[in-house]
């Protein structure tokens, strides 16, 4: 295979309603859509998301790699999934996650339908020294998710979780004592005990509030707590596990193997949360799912806020090949999203149940007027 033509596109869309957490509120998306065409018209989709905050990459300069990527590796032949990871890598790409996503995404994509495979099936093969296939069922379970708000909001959210059935369910927090008490109370009287609750602080405490907290934490039965602390402050987290048996869900503070590795030691109190855009795509995604089974630690597979279709698809077919995995966050598109990309729909249904995907590739279609649509800025690299 080789590339014909490479296209990036800013995106935005707009959301049904804002988001808030701790750290950001957000009523649209502006996302990377990259779409790689190879010499037979074959075309693979991929897409990226910066988050400044989590990776330090914006959408500016993802965009700025990807107008640097040498005019001479465009000439290179792929026949293999690592013929892939070596341009990105000859590219520049090795330490900007966010802009290696989005473009390995495309090529891994295009590279599966030329095989006539689902990519989690490619990829299984390709990469089978990091991965193999793990999800058996039919099925997948998503969790729900309570954005922060005041009270009344959060409890016909809370009604809206359980009456959709989920299993399990993500609530937002922030740094308010008595506020955040109340939030966890109600929503676990509207739960009841049999859901899954999980919390969410977007780095928003130091020590003495989480120590405040966590007996409340423990009283109404939460089962994590995501990103307590600034994703730097180790010290933190090492206070945090000495006083509590609830374990903590790594997002900002695991971007990178070095990162696993920094928390090597509590491997038995963490959970790793992995997004294929902080990640670095597929195949970091997939060392890091190598490096959680060796050391027995769950893995939350998430999402950034205002995913299209395309990520959506991206992390299902992660899905597949994830061990260990506790929870599965994800394909909210009709949910959240004013407009896709897709003329189908992905999303989860009742009880966050969603079917696999085994069209080759993603497993979808996009539809290329539908992204006109939505398109701030187009460049053609190829």
């Amino acid at each position: 295979m080789q590339i014909a033509k490479l296209t990036v596109y800013r995106i935005k869309i707009p959301f049904r309603q804002v988001f808030r957490h701790a750290t950001a509120t957000r009523s649209y998306a502006e996302n990377i859509v990259v779409r790689c065409e190879d010499t037979t018209g074959l075309v693979g989709w991929g897409e990226t998301i910066a988050r400044e905050y989590v990776t330090g990459e914006t959408t500016a300069q993802t965009i700025e790699r990807y107008r640097a990527i040498p005019k001479s590796l465009f000439n290179k032949q792929f026949r293999t999934a690592m013929d892939v990871e070596t341009f990105l890598d000859q590219a520049g790409f090795d330490s900007f996650n966010v802009a290696r996503c989005g473009i390995e995404m495309a090529l891994l994509d295009l590279m599966a339908r030329l095989k006539n495979q689902p990519l989690y099936a490619y990829c299984a093969v390709e990469f089978a020294d990091h991965i193999a296939i793990e999800h058996t069922d039919d099925i997948f379970r998503y969790g729900g998710a309570i954005g922060l708000s005041p009270v009344g909001k959060t409890i016909v959210n809370a009604l809206k979780m359980r009456l959709y059935g989920f299993n399990s369910v993500k609530l937002k927090l922030e740094c308010d004592f008595s506020e955040d008490v109340k939030r966890i109370a109600i929503v676990r009287r509207i739960l009841g005990r049999r859901i899954d609750l999980r919390v969410d602080a977007n780095e928003a405490w130091d020590t003495s509030y989480a120590t405040k907290i966590t007996p409340y934490m423990e009283k109404y039965g939460v089962s994590a707590v995501e990103q307590p602390f600034a994703k730097t402050d180790v010290s933190a987290y090492e206070k945090m596990f000495d006083a509590t048996c609830i374990p903590v869900i790594l997002d900002e503070s695991l971007c990178t193997l070095a990162d696993a590795h920094a928390f090597e030691k509590f491997a038995d109190k963490i959970i790793f949360c992995i997004k294929l855009p902080k990640t670095g795509g597929f195949f970091y995604a997939f060392r890091l799912f190598s490096f959680a089974r060796q050391h027995s630690i769950p893995i939350q597979l998430s999402c950034q806020v205002g995913e299209s279709a395309i990520l959506s698809a991206g992390g299902r077919q992660a899905a597949m090949l994830c061990p260990n995995l506790r929870y599965l966050e994800g394909s909210f598109d009709r949910y959240l999203l004013r407009s896709n990309i897709i003329a189908n729909d992905i999303s989860f249904g009742y009880g966050g149940k969603a079917g696999l995907l085994n069209s080759p590739g993603l497993g979808i279609s996009v539809d290329e007027g539908l992204l006109e649509q939505i398109t701030e800025e187009k460049i053609g690299l190829v």
